[in-house]
């Protein structure tokens, strides 16, 4: 999916180009006109006051012209006094050319006020155009705006790259969410596997494990051993199963379950370590003890295989912020080299020559699709330090 972002954005750069190029035509084209259509009509207007017709005459054939026009358009005398308009949202018989010979009697008129103020504001759209009577004596303006349909051709530049990346955008999330369906249905799919068919051997073992028992002619130690090795496949396979099938959360305390696990820990490989666990609140969560306690149970191992040959540690603290716990679990072992820190939980990665490397996407499994919640490096400084966070709901 991260392949498709660059795609998505020349897409997007292109479809955004393509509607400037297209549209921005189309507009100048449009302006152009109007421009044209004005300054025809205030020669015309300009041929009319030159002639021998009548004042109301003039009127008469300005009002059947501007009705021509597609676009906001008034016509003023030279004092800019409003004598006929079209598309300013103002009635154009609204007044007789009687009134607005006077246009003093219509000054508290609101039908007159909007007229005066849809000329101003045409007036910031396009400079008037002058209507001269002869000799450089201006008679009249004409005030002009834009047509109606521009506003939805700059409003297509700004829609179709919207579009375009609502649609990326809707793409994106349908595969991540095909992805996270496949990814759940394999998780599924290879426990209930691994459960089904590592099963019948570790059972059929603990019959063995139980005739030993009964023979009396084993070391005790060695049936010890055997015992906790069993118990512990058992174990995994519990929890494999756990992953694959839906989530049984109740009400845990992190620290203890923290805590637990060092201790489990400690007693099978980590003695060459030295571990702390500090914890700065309850940190309750709804959680499965058993899943939480296989997410320390990676890290402790990883630290531990990543560990220095002198002065290793490995540092586990709880504290809660706001409505979420924080665990952090720091190390100083040999770090994650930068160009493979984007492949955490997302590839297997292993630090070890034959390692399969899905413990942390293990981690990923259990923190973020069974307890909804995240994890992530905060830091890896090879040989120095390597913090994990991880953040869950407070319960």
């Amino acid at each position: 999916m991260n392949r498709a972002v660059p795609f998505g954005l020349a897409f997007l750069a292109v479809l955004t180009a393509a509607t400037v190029g297209i549209t921005q035509p189309a507009i100048g084209r449009a302006q152009e006109s109007v421009r044209t259509t004005s300054m025809l009509l205030a020669k015309l207007m300009s041929s009319l006051f030159l002639s021998v017709i009548s004042e109301d005459e003039v009127a008469t054939i300005m009002k059947e012209v501007i009705a021509k026009v597609d676009f906001p358009m008034i016509i003023t005398d030279q004092d800019g006094n409003p004598r006929a308009w079209k598309q300013v949202g103002v009635d154009p018989d609204r007044f007789t050319p009687e009134e607005l010979a006077e246009p003093k009697n219509l000054s508290g008129d609101p039908d007159y006020r909007k007229l005066l103020a849809a000329r101003d504001r045409l007036k910031k759209q396009n400079d008037p155009l002058p209507i001269s009577a002869g000799g450089g004596v201006v008679v009249g303006y004409v005030y002009f705006g834009q047509p109606g349909s521009l506003p939805y051709l700059r409003l297509l530049q700004v829609i179709l790259p919207l579009l375009g990346l609502l649609t990326f955008l809707g793409l994106l999330w349908a595969a991540s969410s095909v992805r996270s369906y496949q990814a759940a249905a394999f998780w599924a799919s290879f426990a209930k596997g691994l459960a089904h068919q590592m099963g019948t051997p570790v059972s059929s073992s603990m019959g063995w494990l139980d005739l030993l028992k009964k023979q009396g002619k084993v070391n005790p130690k060695v049936i010890e051993g055997l015992e906790s090795d069993l118990e512990r496949m058992r174990s995994i396979l519990r929890r494999f199963s756990k992953i694959g099938g839906p989530p049984n959360l109740e009400p845990v305390l992190l620290p203890k379950i923290a805590e637990s696990a060092v201790a489990e820990a400690l007693a099978r490989f980590l003695q060459d370590m030295t571990v702390s666990v500090v914890s700065e609140g309850q940190c309750q969560v709804r959680g499965d003890p058993e899943l939480l306690s296989w997410v320390f149970e990676i890290f402790l191992k990883n630290a531990w295989e990543a560990r220095r040959a002198e002065g290793a540690r490995v540092r586990i603290r709880l504290r809660e912020e706001g409505r979420y716990c924080i665990v952090e679990i720091e190390d100083n072992g040999r770090g994650i080299p930068r160009e493979k820190q984007r492949l955490l939980f997302r590839r297997s990665y292993s630090t070890k020559e034959r390692g399969w490397g899905v413990g942390l996407l293990l981690v990923r499994r259990i923190i973020e699709d069974i307890h909804r919640g995240k994890v992530r490096l905060v830091v890896s400084v090879p040989g120095e330090r390597t913090v994990f966070a991880l953040r869950l709901r407070r319960d």
